[in-house]
């Protein structure tokens, strides 16, 4: 897949990113082709060999359709673990997925343990469900063309309203 300065990819580990355009570097071994990704938050500028691009897992934006089906995720019932070894070996596997449905899945289940317990959640179950919420209203802020914190709005609303 090649992509034009400007494009709005997904990065599996930094989110959402703006194409700059290609970029030819020698690095000891004679020029290579880079793509150039800027991503706003945090302001970061990063380089992805072209020939890597697909294996690092750079992807397009989700479509209208795509963000649907990750709202609907949050409605879904869900049977959250009890045990926290239990929840930190599901909410571990999800993120290292890198997939959208797989943290709108952490989201709802972190989410609805902390109302179900009526307790806050651990620092490190706080921190993975931050870092959901942000790379997932990120991404669909901008499929849906809403603010990100109307986004965010949108996805606890769902996730804790929904039942589970």
């Amino acid at each position: 897949m090649t992509y034009a300065r400007g494009d709005t990819v997904v990065h599996p580990q930094h989110g959402t990113a703006t194409v700059e355009g290609m970029v030819s570097r020698d690095v000891g071994r004679g020029p290579e082709e880079y793509l150039e990704l800027t991503i706003e938050t945090p302001s970061l500028t990063i380089m992805v060999p072209a020939a890597a691009v697909q294996a690092v897992g750079i992807r397009e934006l989700s479509t209208k359709h795509e963000a649907e089906a990750i709202l609907a995720i949050l409605e879904e019932p869900s049977d959250v673990a009890e045990q926290w070894s239990e929840r930190n070996a599901s909410t571990q596997e999800r993120i290292r997925s890198q997939d959208l449905d797989q943290a709108a899945m952490v989201i709802r289940d972190l989410s609805r343990h902390q109302r179900r317990t009526g307790k806050p959640l651990t620092l490190t179950e706080k921190g993975l469900l931050d870092r959901c919420l942000d790379m997932v209203a990120r991404e669909l802020a901008l499929v849906l063309d809403l603010s990100e914190d109307d986004t965010k709005h949108l996805i606890v609303e769902k996730s804790l309203n929904a039942g589970g």
